[in-house]
């Protein structure tokens, strides 16, 4: 386990070395990389593990390996002193770590760790749209059909579908595990209802104000 992380955390950082040094990239597109790489991996991991074509031992070797981008992920925070995401951040690995650590005391968690770890696709779009708002870019409406992907991704996936989940594990599952899951969703609630949304109102607005102001010209 703890071998596994720290490879993961020498080969994300020299990754993102590689990416900002040697190829030039700006480090917030040498970041987006990396994300999307640990998000697509960890993802098509949770959908294999899901559909019974991995087992819970390799699944395991991911878990921890997203670890290391966890911890890597912390290191780039403070380093670029990115002090808005250090507390958000902070909160959302630790618990993601706490669901890791509860399928070695009970691995009937297993499931339902790994069906919240597969919302991390979520993360493939969100990293599109950064770099369209990077570079105002948007060929083919590109950046607001990602926005309508991330919206969705959020909605059902992390909002709607987990509601049964979790009233399963406020009965069945130890309190430890329960709080985990309760603090999850409570950070998706928040990001969804008051970032996502808040952004998606005031587009609206911005839209409709736009329009009524060329219509009274």
């Amino acid at each position: 386990m703890i071998s596994t992380i720290i490879c993961s955390l020498v080969i994300t950082h020299y990754m993102f070395t590689y990416l900002k040094y040697i190829n030039e990239f700006n480090f917030k597109d040498a970041k987006t990389i990396v994300n999307v790489v640990h998000s697509s991996i960890i993802s098509l991991a949770c959908f294999l593990y899901i559909n019974e074509l991995i087992t819970l031992n390799t699944m395991m070797i991911h878990f921890n390996t997203i670890i290391g981008f966890f911890i890597f992920d912390i290191y780039y925070i403070l380093h670029y002193n990115i002090k808005n995401e250090l507390l958000i951040k902070s909160i959302h690995h630790s618990l993601s770590i706490v669901g890791i650590i509860a399928i070695l005391y009970d691995n009937t968690n297993s499931i339902i760790t790994v069906k919240l770890y597969l919302t991390e696709i979520i993360n493939l779009p969100a990293e599109v749209r950064f770099v369209c708002l990077r570079y105002n870019y948007n060929k083919y409406n590109i950046k607001y059909i990602s926005l309508f992907v991330i919206y969705l991704l959020f909605l059902f996936p992390r909002i709607i579908y987990p509601i049964d989940d979790l009233v399963y594990a406020y009965y069945n599952k130890p309190f430890f595990f329960t709080i985990c899951f309760m603090g999850i969703y409570a950070l998706w609630s928040y990001w969804f209802f008051i970032t996502i949304n808040l952004k998606l109102y005031k587009k609206i607005k911005s839209y409709y104000q736009t329009k009524t102001l060329k219509e009274t010209n």
